[in-house]
């Protein structure tokens, strides 16, 4: 770490978005399978490596520096980091940070039951391509009729009730597909003798 003259940089909107954006992030690790996990335990490492980051001037680091270390263990740049938090821009980043946190928490929340659904949806599907796949082509006629996805599609759209609508139809059509099957395989049964 090279120091020449350490001071304060003017908080800007541009380097308050850096700080905020920064220690948010740090609230959330992403891994390599796309998975999120909630990481809160890093806001004091963050803070100071954001700090050092985006609110510090005449200070350079060269490679292997610890920054963190750097800036904790370093007593005139310890007492520049305590000047910055007991500054009343860095209580405003703090309640950004607060707000920004809280929102990626529910997109995160709102995508896993997004997720959730579609994969509901998929294991019917799938279930209904399967036993769909048993069937032969005149009794595939017979479902066709019974099982008409515009008609739910559209049932579901003049709704406007959402997730309700769609559920009971997609079980009235479960239970349809499940009746159609029985028939079916009745018939086969009855063929077969």
């Amino acid at each position: 770490m090279i120091k020449t003259n350490p001071g304060l940089k003017e908080i800007t909107i541009d380097i308050r978005g850096a700080i905020t954006r920064f220690i948010t992030d740090g609230y959330f690790t992403e891994f390599e399978d796309g998975s999120i996990e909630y990481t809160p335990y890093f806001r004091d490492r963050n803070d100071v490596l954001a700090f050092a980051l985006f609110a510090l001037d005449g200070v350079q680091y060269e490679d292997g520096d610890d920054i963190f270390e750097s800036i904790i263990k370093d007593e005139e740049l310890a007492n520049k980091f305590k000047l910055y938090k007991n500054n009343g821009n860095y209580q405003s980043i703090t309640e950004d940070i607060s707000d920004m946190v809280e929102f990626k928490k529910q997109q995160l929340l709102h995508k896993s039951k997004l997720d959730e659904a579609f994969e509901s949806l998929n294991t019917l599907l799938g279930t209904m391509n399967e036993k769909l796949s048993q069937i032969d082509a005149k009794s595939m006629e017979k479902v066709i009729k019974k099982f008409n996805i515009k008609e739910v599609m559209k049932e579901y759209q003049k709704s406007g009730a959402g997730d309700a609508v769609r559920d009971k139809v997609i079980q009235e059509q479960a239970q349809k597909i499940k009746e159609l099957t029985n028939e079916i395989s009745a018939q086969s049964v009855l063929t077969d003798k």
